[in-house]
């Protein structure tokens, strides 16, 4: 064997290799929701510019939050608003979970799920994917570490 082949067929192994780890790490991280944080992150821009109608409309309904848009202003008043730094979702899924259900023709978002968010505070939304496959907020709040 040449050479040559014998490089041909390393370099082959080796990429087939690097592909099968980065294809391994990519199936084990988190799904970060990017649909619910877009969500979440324009109902604390409204809430912060005191949008409440249009704010309430990206509540599900009913919530567990406030029953009109004027008791949702009073507890957007009382809540640290700062959705800046995303910490983390749950219940945890990774990409390979969705991957797996994707594949078995199941559901792939979960129904239910809460985004934290953390910097000046800590921040819950709780959001509910409608019967349409719209993510609705369920509940906000801050909320102890």
């Amino acid at each position: 064997m040449s050479v040559f082949k014998k490089h041909k067929i390393i370099l082959g192994l080796v990429t087939v290799l690097s592909l099968s780890l980065l294809a391994y790490w990519y199936l084990k991280q988190p799904y970060q929701y990017p649909e619910a944080q877009q969500i979440t992150r324009q109902f604390m821009q409204l809430l912060r510019d005191q949008n409440y109608e249009q704010a309430f409309s990206l509540m599900a309904q009913p919530n567990l939050s406030a029953d009109s848009p004027k008791v949702l202003a009073e507890r957007a008043q009382a809540e640290c608003l700062d959705d800046e730094v995303f910490a983390y979702a749950s219940p945890p899924q990774a990409n390979g979970n969705r991957l797996r259900r994707w594949l078995k023709q199941e559901t792939v978002d979960q129904t239910k799920i809460t985004l934290d968010f953390e910097h000046s505070c800590l921040l819950g939304v709780q959001l509910v994917k409608t019967k349409q496959g719209e993510w609705r907020i369920l509940r906000f709040g801050g909320h102890a570490g």
